[in-house]
């Protein structure tokens, strides 16, 4: 019994010390970045919604709306949405944050890396080269996370559109801003 009390305190302490931080997507953007023979497109979006716990270690999960995607053309949009991300079935991509290596909330600002997971259309594959720029503000801080990501990890086709073949990389880069948590 004993143990048992000293185990519950523990986490209660543990979680005391946690600083919990909201994203709203109206605060922020979400672009992805593609190529296909020597051509650069993009794809615009709405900010992450989710938050972030940091006590010792930062960890969250991140949402994206998919749907809110944009390419700038109604048609590679519609095939976007509907042939490849297949956002009736699947609306979200969540990033999942692990860790941020060094970061420390008495001196925030700065550039970290971290580890994080990606889920898109229901599989979860590690993201490669992934870095975070912080920056304290008034109200909370600015946060611009970058990484990249294949295509072929999630299981949709390379799109191909009158003999443009999209690379497999994708980069994404998502500005948004933290805001503290009141209790």
């Amino acid at each position: 019994m004993n143990i048992l009390f000293h185990i519950i305190i523990s986490l209660f302490v543990m979680q005391s010390f946690a600083t919990t931080f909201d994203f709203q997507k109206e605060a922020g953007t979400t672009v992805f970045k593609a190529k296909a023979m020597g051509l650069n497109f993009e794809g615009l979006g709405t900010g992450p919604s989710g938050q972030i716990d940091i006590a010792d270690q930062a960890s969250g999960e991140l949402a994206v709306d998919l749907d809110s995607l944009k390419t700038g053309i109604g048609m590679r949009d519609g095939h976007m949405k509907d042939n490849y991300l297949e956002t009736k079935k699947f609306p979200q991509a969540k990033l999942k944050i692990e860790s941020v290596e060094g970061f420390n909330l008495s001196s925030p600002d700065g550039t970290y890396n971290f580890k994080g997971k990606l889920i898109l259309r229901d599989i979860e594959k590690p993201i490669m080269n992934p870095k975070v720029v912080i920056k304290k503000t008034k109200s909370g801080y600015q946060v611009e996370a970058q990484f990249d990501t294949k295509i072929s990890d999630f299981e949709i086709p390379i799109p191909k559109y009158s003999g443009l073949v999209l690379k497999n990389d994708i980069h994404v880069v998502v500005k948004s801003e933290a805001l503290e948590r009141k209790l």
